[in-house]
């Protein structure tokens, strides 16, 4: 997330409260991290900046594998993809994550699944089913864009399933991050020349 979380959250980062810096020498660069048993792989896409880690045969992917949570016995998963957005480094990181085999991947948040290359292919495929949707939309006319290609994306994508089980301000608060997710993906085509390839 670049400049302040307004830009990318709206009002919601009101909610989340002010960002209050942690104190410098409480830091260290991940170049220079030497902390036993602890694998630290460069992640790019959802963050110029983002960092995933292995511990002890556990994969902490943050948000380089997707949010994922359960409702019920519903699953749920979705990208973070906010503006600015790079699909080609998202998905080098995917790759390069599912590079290292499976392991149990423990999400940003709440879940956790027991394997790792399943729910990563899982992800994988959804960031091209999210561009053909998208895609699609562009290619429609500019009228309501973001909101169509949610209501599409809602509609099309297995991977969201869990959505109607949600109670309704848990539906608003994620309407609210795909549509970032989507500004995300908008941006990206805007940058590689406003066409889909």
């Amino acid at each position: 997330m670049a400049g302040e979380p307004s830009q990318t959250l709206g009002r919601l980062a009101e909610d989340y409260g002010e960002v209050k810096p942690v104190k410098e020498e409480r830091l260290i660069s991940h170049v220079d991290a030497d902390i036993t048993g602890l694998r630290i792989i460069e992640t790019p896409g959802h963050a110029a900046h983002h960092l995933s880690y292995i511990y002890e045969g556990t994969l902490f992917a943050g948000e380089a594998g997707g949010n994922y949570f359960k409702v019920g016995e519903l699953e749920y998963l979705r990208p973070a993809t906010p503006p600015r957005f790079f699909l080609e480094e998202f998905l080098t990181s995917i790759k390069r994550l599912l590079d290292l085999g499976n392991q149990r991947i423990c999400y940003a948040h709440v879940e956790e699944a027991p394997d790792s290359s399943i729910m990563l292919k899982r992800f994988y495929n959804q960031l091209f089913c999210w561009r053909e949707i998208i895609e699609k939309e562009i290619i429609k006319g500019s009228d309501n864009l973001e909101a169509r290609c949610v209501e599409e994306i809602l509609e099309r994508d297995p991977e969201l399933g869990g959505f109607v089980a949600m109670q309704p301000d848990t539906q608003v608060r994620e309407r609210m991050f795909i549509g970032n997710s989507v500004r995300g993906y908008l941006d990206f085509f805007h940058e590689i020349g406003g066409n889909p390839s």
